[in-house]
């Protein structure tokens, strides 16, 4: 049984009194159930019931998480190989990999110490095991910012026509000058902010006080009524389930396992957001075949199987995009659902898992990819099939601000202060959710800045961004110049660097209009968040 929940007012963190947990997200909205959802009475039953509301006014519904349990970590690595895969056999449309591009308006709640383990033991629910079954210019110009990595180019990650080649890289961040703060070198970070932005907001906050908060209450209100609630974390799992179940028959003498990627195992999943799911089908050297046309082969003997489920399917489509799909909506009970299903897309996997951890450690950073993706979306810049952001790029650009566009960070580098826990070549079955980090992270002074502050400050940092000049990285914990990469990644507009195979991904942004696009929406938002601040105009 859950207790009363408080907030830590400075990093807006979510605990019970008595320091018990319950792997949940947050309390059911009346806005977001499904008409087809079991029962409140039901739930309350087969699982304990909601955390009651918290006295913080602004965080009133969000549930706290559960402090991560040790494990020990297995070092396993998967054999590597020296082919490529043919060009040839890609495909120019580019899609997201591993996040919903349509309709994924994230949240999430947070991670505080807590000492005592709760465990589920419901068949229908994997909340405490992820993988189971699987054997001025911001970035300062005229600074040179050196790098321990090699270059991040989108061909790094090679594939040979049975195994995943992983390159071994140096998971540390960036050299820093003798001149960064202690804090910077604690998390692994390097700082690029502008100090104007700090002062401008501040001489904001005292001339509009009363406006200031009320924005910052509507952005919780939006966070906690769009949360991807229990009911409906339950309801995708039982379609995981039903989903793996058929493919087992499919491949009966196969090491297969469907694994929820995404927004919705990833901390930042909204109640109307798609399932991602990712098909592990291992080969016999302990590898994954990420050739296309193993992908497009087991895609169609899948598509072929769930066509003659006539009770279940209602409409199955293949998408031949550089990562190949098939998107599946059903009939009653689960017609609100879609789900997206890849082969071997393990770096999706591997971020997922990253984006979970960091999700947990601050409500701050759930909240605002939140509203920066309902903001893309209403902007139309969340589209990756017109050359625009898909949700993941704009997570890692939440997530990159949190590190580095701030004097104090409210986000550490996760692979930098933990390398032997996020690093792709960690097996897949070691991966697990609500563990326990081998250290606690290291104490910082707080960063106190509100979420209403924090949304104008990303704004204001991404409009002044040089993205000819640099590129982002979150595994360095830092900017670096795009002078680094090679020459043919100079097409893309913008570069995000993908923490684990470091290709773009960005990538789908290429198209001139598209980056103009981009740039005017974001100056657009800084001049409508100037005074006084007001989330209905921005994201309406």
């Amino acid at each position: 049984m859950l207790n009363s929940t408080k907030r830590d007012a400075a990093t807006n963190t979510v605990v019970n009194a008595d320091g018990t947990w319950i792997n949940k997200k947050a309390r059911i909205s009346s806005t977001n159930n499904f008409a087809d959802l079991p029962s409140d009475d039901w739930f309350v039953q087969s699982f304990g019931p909601l955390p009651v509301s918290s006295s913080n006014s602004n965080t009133a519904n969000l549930n706290k998480r559960k402090k991560p349990l040790k494990n020990k970590v297995k070092q396993k690595k998967i054999k590597k190989s020296n082919q490529t895969p043919s060009t040839s056999e890609l495909v120019q449309l580019e899609v997201s990999d591993g996040e919903d591009i349509f309709e994924a308006f994230p949240p999430v709640s947070s991670l505080k110490n807590q000492k005592e383990e709760k465990t589920v033991e419901d068949d229908d629910l994997d909340f405490v095991i992820l993988f189971e079954s699987i054997g001025g210019k911001t970035p300062v110009k005229e600074e040179t910012i050196s790098s321990d990595l090699s270059d991040s180019d989108e061909d790094n990650l090679t594939t040979s026509t049975n195994q995943l080649k992983k390159s071994k890289v140096n998971l540390k961040p960036t050299s820093r000058s003798t001149t960064k703060t202690t804090v910077e070198e604690r998390f692994g970070v390097t700082s690029s902010f502008s100090k104007q932005i700090l002062e401008h907001l501040a001489q904001n906050l005292k001339k509009f006080p009363k406006e200031f908060e009320a924005f910052n209450t509507s952005i919780w209100t939006h966070f906690t009524e769009n949360l991807q609630n229990d009911h409906t974390y339950v309801w995708k799992m039982r379609v995981k389930n039903i989903l793996d179940e058929i493919i087992k028959e499919l491949f009966p003498n196969d090491s297969t396992s469907l694994v929820a990627v995404g927004s919705t195992v990833n901390g930042c999943g909204a109640f109307n957001s798609d399932m991602d799911l990712c098909l592990c089908m291992p080969c016999e050297a302990d590898g994954y075949d990420t050739r296309r046309s193993y992908a497009v082969n087991r895609l169609r003997k899948v598509m072929r199987k769930l066509m003659n489920r006539k009770s279940l399917i209602h409409d199955i489509q293949y998408i031949p995009a550089k990562v190949p799909i098939l998107k599946i909506k059903f009939k009653h009970p689960y017609q609100k659902l879609e789900v997206d299903i890849n082969v071997n897309n393990v770096p999706g996997i591997y971020n997922s898992y990253l984006i979970h951890y960091y999700s947990r450690i601050d409500d701050r950073f759930p909240a605002l990819c939140l509203v920066v993706k309902h903001w893309a979306k209403k902007k139309g810049i969340l589209d990756a099939c017109s050359g625009f952001f898909n949700s993941y790029s704009l997570i890692l650009m939440v997530l990159h601000f949190l590190q580095c566009g701030l004097d104090t960070p409210i986000l550490p580098n996760l692979q930098f202060l933990y390398p032997e826990y996020f690093h792709f070549h960690r097996p897949l079955e070691d991966m697990k959710l609500f563990n326990e980090l081998p250290t606690p992270i290291p104490e910082i002074p707080k960063n106190n800045l509100s979420v209403g502050e924090l949304l104008i400050a990303f704004f204001h940092y991404y409009n002044n961004f040089d993205f000819e000049e640099y590129a982002i990285s979150v595994n360095r914990g830092s900017v670096y110049p795009r002078s680094e990469l090679s020459r043919s990644t100079m097409r893309f507009k913008i570069f995000i660097e993908e923490p684990f195979d470091f290709k773009n991904t960005a990538r789908c942004v290429t198209n001139e209009e598209c980056y103009e696009e981009i740039l005017n929406k974001f100056r657009e938002a800084v001049g409508i968040l100037k005074c006084p601040p007001n989330l209905k105009k921005l994201i309406s």
